[in-house]
């Protein structure tokens, strides 16, 4: 906890940071890493509910339908459109 008595984020990113770094450097090959990292975003993630695109002109409202191996989200639009959305930021 932090001298204020709440969660201490800085607490929180390292481990958060350490657990990372041990699950990239497990003797396994990437390939098998990736799936385990999608498997573990699916079992979390609320598919099938709608979500608010927040930077999206309008607030758009879309709903995750899943998962790319590369991490991409996959969406479907109000017009029922599917498209991919990925965070630009990290990149």
């Amino acid at each position: 906890k932090s001298p204020m008595g709440g969660i201490d984020a800085a607490a929180v990113a390292a481990e958060i940071t350490s657990e990372l770094v041990a699950f990239v450097h497990q003797d396994l090959p990437k390939d098998v890493l990736s799936r385990e990292v999608i498997a573990g975003w699916k079992k979390w993630a609320e598919f099938g509910k709608q979500q608010v695109l927040r930077d999206a002109e309008g607030n758009e409202i879309v709903v995750p339908i899943g998962i790319e191996a590369d991490g991409q989200l996959r969406v479907r639009g109000q017009d029922g459109r599917e498209r991919l959305l990925v965070a630009d930021y990290l990149l």
